[in-house]
């Protein structure tokens, strides 16, 4: 008891600290595109376990075996939670940018997620956590020469980004539905009538029933962007060098919302009793299947809430001072500060797919519908269009069960997957798009491997083209899952 106790409090102590590292933190990105809007927003972002199945969650839910795992892709997957699971991870990219005339790498490290989730009561689960939903960070230069003026040097650069702070709940509202039905007297009935095919069918439905998971997330918001531009004369004198600063303070809440639900095969026709001495003669026979095979569906929405925002803008006119690095202000041109905005989120629909084959097998497939035409950003449109999402990724276990000698090796959790999007921004009338292909392993860690994993995701993908800029980057993520039994109250300490 008092190693869970100090458990939940070691929880609480890294809940805090992630709000520390997660401002102080380098930023997530490096990227020119972040440049756009609220940057790289993604605010369903994976942890590591779905980024090796290629980004795919909407349809996942935990079986029922240990390990468990936290999926705030979709909400509804709480219901599954039988002990306390806490996640935490960490997020590392290698980036190559390229154009049609330079080149250039460089990498980010940084705080990637942490989560708490647990049961609350039979068939009822909730979760708590933080992970960045949007990330700014780029810096561009461009040089062109202009006539009677010389050259002319344009600068910009970002950083900053928005925080997503979660709490979500889901519950099963049919969920003893099918275990009631097991102890009825009209299941007795139906047997001892001979009924087996109404027998079947009713199950049928009423494990269905059971199965059925809805949830939702609510998001609070917040964070800083800031953006800056220059334009810088080197070679002259009698020219004021010119800056705007933007800030973009973000503090509000959103929702999402989620269904996951599931049909479970167990046995397959196997033509009709022929047998006129049996019971059930002239109906139909069935063979049980050794394992289990489970369809599972999800849906995901994500609300375009406004979310209100807080703008300030401060112009001047500079020169460079001494080291040519510190800036001189010689005249204000426009400060305009705190000023109340609204900030229009895109609405995206999703719908998944998992298919599972005993304990061994997991196929995932989503397809995600982002409404990025109807998205506004300080009172004015961007050049933003309606994104389509696809993903895909399957799971393998050897023998999840064994506890034999020597038996490490087939308990490890093997993933592959892969990712398309055709891009949410429009720049010169092109749509910026991404693919990537994902791999990935889940390593059973600690004194009790059943409850303990190591997560980890490696990405492999591309951004954009050489007519604007290349991203191809080599993203890997690092998540450890902790299985405890907390929040019990015990009869003897």
């Amino acid at each position: 008891m008092q190693n869970r106790r100090h458990n939940l409090f070691s929880f609480l102590c890294l809940f805090v600290l992630a709000f520390v590292f997660q401002g102080n933190a380098q930023s997530p990105t490096s990227s020119p595109y972040s440049r756009f809007g609220l940057g790289d927003f993604a605010p369903n972002k994976v942890f590591a376990q779905s980024a090796a199945l290629g980004g795919s969650g909407i349809a996942l839910k935990n079986d029922t075996l240990l390990p468990l795992f936290i999926n705030p892709t979709n909400p509804a997957s709480y219901t599954g939670m039988r002990l306390a699971t806490f996640e935490v991870g960490l997020n590392t990219i290698f980036n190559k940018y390229s154009t049609t005339t330079s080149t250039s790498q460089g990498n980010n490290t940084s705080f990637n997620y942490l989560a708490l989730a647990f049961p609350i009561r039979q068939n009822m689960g909730a979760c708590i956590g933080v992970m960045p939903a949007s990330s700014v960070g780029y810096k561009i230069t461009e040089t062109s020469d202009i006539e009677n003026i010389g050259s002319v040097t344009e600068l910009y650069e970002g950083d900053g980004g928005i925080n997503n702070l979660f709490i979500g709940i889901s519950g099963a509202p049919f969920g003893k539905s099918y275990r009631k039905f097991l102890s009825s007297h009209s299941l007795k009935e139906l047997r001892d009538s001979g009924k087996v095919d109404i027998v079947r069918k009713k199950m049928f439905v009423k494990r269905w029933l059971s199965s059925l998971s809805i949830g939702a997330n609510g998001h609070y918001y917040f964070g800083t962007i800031n953006n800056t531009s220059r334009v810088i004369y080197p070679t002259q004198s009698n020219f004021f060098n010119t800056a705007q600063r933007y800030q973009t303070q973000v503090k509000d809440f959103t929702g999402s919302f989620g269904i996951q639900n599931t049909f479970t095969i167990d046995y397959v026709s196997a033509g009709k009793d022929t047998s006129k001495t049996s019971p059930t003669y002239g109906q139909k026979k069935r063979r049980d299947l050794k394992q289990n095979i489970e369809i599972s569906w999800g849906y995901t929405y994500s609300m375009n809430n406004d979310l209100r925002a807080y703008y300030s803008n401060f112009a001047y006119t500079f020169l460079y001072k001494g080291n040519g690095i510190n800036e001189y202000i010689r005249d204000t041109v426009n400060f305009v500060e705190d000023m109340r905005t609204n900030i229009t989120l895109p609405t995206m629909h999703g719908i998944g797919l998992s298919i599972r084959k005993g304990n061994k097998l997991n196929i995932v497939a989503d397809y995600e519908m982002q409404l990025w035409s109807g998205f506004k950003y300080l009172n004015e449109k961007a050049q933003f269009a309606d994104m389509k999402r696809i993903s895909f990724g399957a799971e393998y276990i050897p023998n999840k069960l064994t506890n034999t000698k020597g038996s490490y090796w087939k308990k490890i959790q093997y993933r592959i997957g892969g990712k398309y999007n055709d891009g949410k921004l429009l720049i010169n009338d092109q749509r910026v798009n991404e693919y990537g292909i994902t791999v990935g392993l889940g390593l059973p860690v600690g004194m009790n491997r059943a409850l303990n994993t190591f997560n980890i995701a490696a990405e492999f993908g591309k951004v954009g083209n050489k007519d604007l800029v290349e991203h191809n980057y080599i993203q890997v993520k690092l998540g450890f899952t902790f299985n405890d039994r907390w929040f019990i109250k015990y009869k003897y300490d």
